[in-house]
């Protein structure tokens, strides 16, 4: 009995904290906006007893000998009915406005939230974004905003209609104490009381075995994204991939569906069976006891209050459609926000960190770096020394897999080094704030984003950190040489980017290129000092490639680049060549002394030069 006891009042903790975890987010909306809310469902919450006491009265008017007049008689059942009437009308007036300032509530909590996260996600280091945990999070998260509607934001706002359920209890008790008995009404409070504990009890358990699937539908949602996505629709039918893209998609929601279904079943079906066998013995006995309490004439008012009064402590145990789902998985959804916003901004974030003003081109020294990617027992990088100089030009070569892209991400400050140091003039990378040195990087990354807004908008994410400079801009465009891809444009500059818009344009993917190296010189022309460039060319056709290589010195001239290229014609224009192998730096010079040493950078150039000579054959 103890250990029974136990467990319920944990249970009711547990309930208690949900509310007031979900109600410390109500401030966020708001003031104004809460308390308009919150005394509409005040009001919500006193109408249908006011109804009901008033129809009461009325019977028992209509009933009854006038102990008085005819006439005041008849305008007191009036007066009555008019006072019934208007609780009745006024409660439908509100209940779609409580529903739609429980929307706004919800809606302004939810933006917020989405917000927050995604803030967090772009500044968080990618070791965090990448880990298993917090991409399942993200997805949940992700698919919860957008397709499912189970966030905290609508959590919270359900608060409000909630309380004006049990303030309809409380009304009804009362009102059945007064008019009949106190021990008939506690007892109907009491049974309601219970008997909604164990529905909630019920719909806590499903959430959690809910909860406990979330993998699984996150493969569900990728099957559904890459079915419907534009990205993949070409392969997809290039390959006929769309009966394995069904079959996979029936089987796997199968494999999730059918255990998900028979653990609902465990969880409702026999409690309902018991607290419905519960319901309905308290109704007998409350209808027997007002029966009992209630006789004659003189009684009517009693009578017909209770009669309608009792409903509301027997209906208590139903599902309320407008707070129950939205509270139990909002306060899931809140704490899953808790958990990603906590593993996104780790635990001291940018504090402490030095600030970084960059006047010159920076030399930047890697002493001894390893790296091994999080969860992988392979080291990348190993014990890896090299000097980027001030104000020249470094490339770096190396086969598939050598920590040629990792390199780039090292320098970036995407990933922190597992041991040794990166040095920007003699100051550890890991000490400057990384918005200050985001700020003085202008990269090309090898999978460069093509975000599907606008071309000025594209290029001007390059550096989002300054307010828009038109002459910057104009000036990054024609250095990439792309100012032909802007007046082909039928909008020009304001053009989308993207077919899947009205107005829109698709480009090519050398056009891309060129507005991705567009984006780095804007960044550089608002003052980036550092120039990463990882496949400049790899989308480039042979006459904007050789274009590329003639401008390659003007381009990088009084900046620090590092260069990674498959490409030895780019190669060999920098100041400097590195050779990467086994994590760390094999060989290193200029292009004609790597030559003459005949080593690995010797080897693979005279391969690459093959094959358009035809020395091979």
């Amino acid at each position: 009995m103890g250990a029974a006891l136990a467990k319920v009042t944990g249970r009711a903790r547990d309930r208690w904290r949900t509310w007031t975890r979900l109600a410390a987010l109500l401030p966020q909306a708001g003031s104004p906006l809460v308390a308009l809310s919150a005394l509409v469902a005040v009001i919500c919450g006193l109408l249908p007893i006011t109804f009901i006491v008033s129809m009461g009265y009325v019977l028992n008017e209509l009933t009854s000998s006038p102990a008085t007049g005819a006439a005041e008689a008849l305008r007191s059942v009036a007066t009555a009915l008019g006072l019934a009437l208007g609780a009745f009308a006024l409660q439908q007036f509100l209940a779609p406005l409580q529903a739609l300032l429980s929307d706004l509530i919800g809606r302004r909590l939810d933006g917020a939230g989405i917000a927050g996260v995604m803030s967090s996600a772009i500044r968080a280091p990618l070791a965090t974004t990448e880990q298993q945990d917090t991409i399942t999070r993200l997805t949940t998260t992700t698919v919860n905003f957008l397709y499912a509607g189970l966030t905290a934001g609508r959590g919270a706002a359900a608060l409000l209609p909630m309380a004006s359920r049990y303030l309809d209890l409380v009304a009804a008790v009362v009102v059945i104490g007064v008019t009949i008995s106190w021990p008939v009404a506690l007892l109907l409070g009491l049974a309601a009381m219970v008997v909604r504990f164990a529905r909630r009890g019920s719909l806590g358990r499903f959430s959690q075995l809910w909860s406990g699937f979330r993998g699984e539908r996150q493969k569900i949602f990728y099957l559904q994204s890459i079915g419907i996505d534009d990205d993949s629709a070409k392969e997809m039918r290039a390959l006929h991939l769309a009966p394995w893209l069904t079959d996979r998609h029936t089987r796997d929601s199968q494999a999730y569906l059918d255990p998900l279904w028979q653990g609902r079943r465990k969880i409702y079906f026999g409690p309902f069976i018991g607290y419905s066998i519960f319901g309905w013995v308290v109704a007998v006995l409350a209808f027997a006891a007002i029966a009992w309490q209630t006789s004659g004439r003189a009684e009517v008012l009693g009578l017909a209050v209770a009669v309608q009064a009792v409903l509301v402590p027997l209906r208590f145990g139903a599902h309320f459609p407008d707070s129950d789902t939205e509270t139990q998985y909002g306060l899931q959804a809140a704490n899953d926000l808790a958990d990603l916003h906590r593993d996104l901004t780790g635990p001291a974030g940018q504090a402490g960190r030095k600030r970084l003003t960059l006047t010159a081109p920076p030399t930047i020294r890697f002493e001894d770096v390893s790296f091994a990617y999080p969860g992988s027992g392979r080291t990348v990088l190993s014990g890896l020394d090299l000097t980027l100089r001030s104000g020249t030009s470094t490339a770096v070569v190396g086969i598939n897999g050598a920590g040629k892209t990792t390199l780039v991400k090292q320098l970036c400050g995407l990933y922190p080094p597992s041991a040794g140091r990166i040095t920007v003039e003699g100051l550890d990378l890991k000490e400057i704030a990384r918005d200050d040195w985001r700020r003085h990087v202008a990269v090309i990354l090898q999978d460069f984003v093509q975000y599907e807004t606008t071309l000025r908008d594209n290029v001007f994410f390059g550096a989002p950190g300054y307010p828009l400079d038109e002459d910057a801009l104009a000036d990054a465009i024609d250095r990439a040489a792309a100012r032909g891809i802007v007046d082909d444009l039928p909008n020009g500059l304001d053009t989308i980017l993207s077919p899947a818009y009205e107005g829109g344009v698709g480009l090519s993917g050398g056009q891309w290129q060129r507005l991705a190296l567009a984006r780095a010189l804007y960044a550089v022309n608002m003052g980036a000092r550092l120039l990463v460039l990882d496949e400049p060319t790899a989308q480039l056709d042979v006459r904007s490639e050789a274009a590329f290589f003639d401008r390659f010195l003007h381009l990088t001239e009084g900046l620090t680049t590092l260069v990674i290229s498959h490409r030895f014609s780019t190669v060999r224009r920098a100041g400097s060549i590195a050779v990467l192998s086994g994590g760390r730096v094999t060989e290193y010079g200029g292009h004609d002394e790597l030559i003459d040493s005949g080593g690995t950078y010797a080897e693979m150039f005279r391969l690459q030069a093959d094959r358009f000579t035809g020395e091979d054959a």
